[in-house]
Parts: C-alpha cells; structure tokens; sequence
C-alpha cells in the first residue's frame, strides 16, 4: 500500500503527463489549423489571383472597343446596373469595318427581376426626327447615323421611343462570323423559310450556327422577295444570340472572345459592368420576346419611309417601358 507521500508523487507525476499531453494535443491541434489555414490562404490567394486574371483579362481587351457614345445619359446608367435594375442595350447592326453605317437597330431590355428580355426591331427606314439634325428631318432611324453617329442614333432611339437608352453595342456585321466562330457557335431561330449556298434553314426552327454558315445565314440573296428586310430579320436574330453569349460569365473571362470583339465591335460598357450583367442578368433570357415597331411604306418628298401608325407606335413604346418597369 502506498503512503500518503507517495500517493501525493504518483499524482504530481500523473498530472504533469496530463499536462505534457494536453501541451502535445495542443500542439497536434495547431498544426491541423495551421495547415488547414494555409490550405484555405492557397485557395483564397489562388482565387484572388484568378480573379484578378480575370478582370485584367477583361481590362486589357475592353479598352479597344470601349467608345462612349457621346449621347448624355438620362439617367445613371451604373447605378441602374449596380443596383440590378431593368436596363436598355441598343444593339447597332453595322455593314462596315469602320462602323459608319448602321444596319440593324435593335432595342434590347433585360428586367432581372421577372427574368424577362424585350427586344425591340426597328426598321432601317423608320420615319423619325433627328434630334440634333432638325433641318434634315423627317429623316429615316439608319440616317441618324450618318448625320451624328453612336451619338445621334441614340438620342433618336430615346426620342422615338420615349426610354432612356443605358449602353450601346455596335457590332460589325462584315466580322460577324469570326465572332460566332470564337465563341463556339450561336443558336438562333430562323425568322424565315430559304435556301442559300446549299444550306436550307425553316422558318421557326433553331439552328446551331458556326463561323461557316453564319455567312449562309446572313448574307443577302437575290431570291429574296422582301431581301434587305428578311436580311435584317435574320442579323438581329443573330445579334441576339451574340447578346445572350456576351452576357455569360464564361464568356466574359474568354481572352479570345473579348480580343475578337475588340477587332469587331464598340461599346459604351465598361469591363466591370460587362462583368456585372453576366453576373445578375443571366437569367433574364428564361422568356424572351421579340417585338418589332410594324410600319407601312410612304412616299413623302420623294424619299421612301416605313411610317408607324400611333397606335403601333405606342404599342412599341408600352412593350419597352412595361419591361423596364416604368
């Protein structure tokens, strides 16, 4: 039997191994959280870098098409994308390398909200009145271009149908394929029934398109009954999917997309708000719905114009405000 004595050192001995064990187990336990620190630092680094890659990506490659359009805004255009709000893209459809001339007009709105997509077509010779050209007006919506450029094609845009127009995109129609074929191909809907260069496409149907038939797709056939018009029809189907694709988040990081836009296209988006739409507007495409201001030809002073009844007119315009929310 132990003595008193030797029962107090058995249990000073007994707590300093308790103690030699807590001191190791607290070791063992920092080491685990060190290490599981360091993993996790590796991980938020290598995320910051990659993150960082991707806006200088974005950056670098915007600043070659980056143009503002001149136009004043008319309302705060950065606040509306921040803040997730509906916002306005006139989509410009151009059948030159140096964008001078316009083609396509196309007013696309995205509402985050109600995942909903507006896109408004206007007709190239849509009777108008030039803002800033008054002395040349009753003018066609595609003249303001000439007169003005980006600059006064926005301001008529917002004249005629009365909402404010937040950003830009002008895209050369001449590049077009090179642009489908970096980002992997586009689908549209053929808004028409034709047969060119041996390629069929039906009307209502969705086609996969690529850098090779994008040309077949596009380009103008003399078969063509209402030729420029169907023409058209099919560029802002185009331009449409190519909207769809740039507002991908993917898409947006793709160093050989964005350089592929820089050669073939201008824009009044900044790399951050690019980034931003493909962020909190991608889901705005689940209902998308194409709409067109229907206009009837007239001859007035000699020049042919597609004129829009006011009951049309203010159809078109409802459509768009309903969509931005106002």
């Amino acid at each position: 039997m132990l003595q008193s004595g030797e029962v107090d050192y058995m249990s000073q001995i007994d707590k300093q191994k308790m103690t030699n064990r807590g001191h190791h187990s607290r070791k063992i336990r920092r080491r685990v959280r060190n290490s599981v620190l360091g993993f996790v630092a590796v991980l938020a680094v290598g995320f910051v870098g990659f993150t960082a890659y991707g806006y200088h990506t974005v950056s670098t490659t915007t600043k070659a098409m980056y143009k503002p359009s001149g136009a004043t805004k008319e309302r705060n255009a950065s606040a509306v994308i921040k803040d997730k709000k509906p916002v306005s893209i006139l989509m410009v459809g151009t059948d030159s390398n140096k964008i001078n001339r316009t083609g396509s007009l196309m007013l696309v709105t995205l509402n985050p909200k109600t995942n909903k997509t507006v896109e408004m077509s206007l007709p190239d010779n849509l009777k108008v009145n030039l803002p800033g050209y008054k002395q040349y007006s009753p003018a066609t919506v595609n003249q303001a271009y000439s007169y003005g450029g980006t600059k006064e094609t926005v301001k008529t845009v917002q004249s005629y149908l009365k909402v404010p127009v937040d950003y830009y995109m002008a895209v050369n129609m001449n590049g077009l394929d090179k642009t489908v074929n970096k980002v992997g191909g586009v689908n549209v809907t053929s808004p028409q029934t034709f047969t060119n260069n041996g390629k069929t496409f039906n009307a209502g149907q969705n086609y996969h398109l690529n850098g090779a038939n994008t040309g077949k797709f596009l380009s103008l056939r003399e078969s063509d009954t209402k030729g420029y018009n169907q023409q058209q029809a099919r560029q802002r189907a185009v331009l449409s999917a190519l909207l769809k694709k740039s507002t991908s988040y993917k898409t947006v990081l793709n160093k050989s997309y964005l350089n592929t836009l820089g050669d073939e296209m201008q824009t009044d988006l900044t790399e951050k708000q690019m980034t931003q739409l493909a962020l909190h507007y991608r889901h705005a495409d689940q209902n998308v719905k194409s709409e067109t201001v229907n206009a009837k030809s007239q001859k007035l002073g000699g020049k042919n114009f597609e004129v829009a009844p006011t009951s049309e007119r203010t159809r078109a315009v409802n459509a768009v405000r309903q969509n931005l929310g106002f």
